[in-house]
């Protein structure tokens, strides 16, 4: 299977298993790539808007698998340290911050995510060549 294939199969899985049913390196995909597609679309405060963060705690481990944990920063300002997985109350809590505070905090995050997106691409790589690889067997 080609790398087209093998992520229209993760997404497969997902619609009908759920993210459990993903092995190590299709979770990793899935996540990294999702959080990189949300902080592309919109920042960092994207991933926690969106449905990325259902999965913040997965995400968190799967960055730190690769070596990257700047997404933290922001899930440290949440209730318990962790944002909510359903995506009304974490959104809930997003609208009620202080906006005017939080928007240099945000940008200054933004700047440094953007300038490991690279890097995050080249490590998110052999893990995908993993997955196909998995998938392929």
């Amino acid at each position: 299977m080609d790398k087209e294939t093998v992520w229209q199969s993760i997404w497969q899985k997902v619609e009908n298993d759920g993210q459990s049913s993903l092995n190590k390196y299709e979770r990793i995909w899935l996540n990294v790539d999702g959080l990189i597609g949300d902080v592309s679309g919109g920042g960092l405060i994207s991933f926690f808007y969106n449905h990325g963060a259902d999965n913040y705690k997965e995400t968190i481990e799967d960055l730190e698998t690769i070596g990257a944990e700047l997404v933290n920063n922001i899930g440290s300002m949440f209730p318990d340290g962790s944002p909510p997985i359903n995506i009304e109350e974490r959104n809930e809590i997003i609208d009620s911050w202080d906006h005017d505070e939080l928007n240099e905090f945000l940008e200054n995050l933004d700047e440094q995510f953007y300038a490991i997106i690279d890097d995050l691409e080249n490590k998110l790589e052999p893990v995908i060549e993993e997955a196909i690889k998995l998938a392929n067997k």
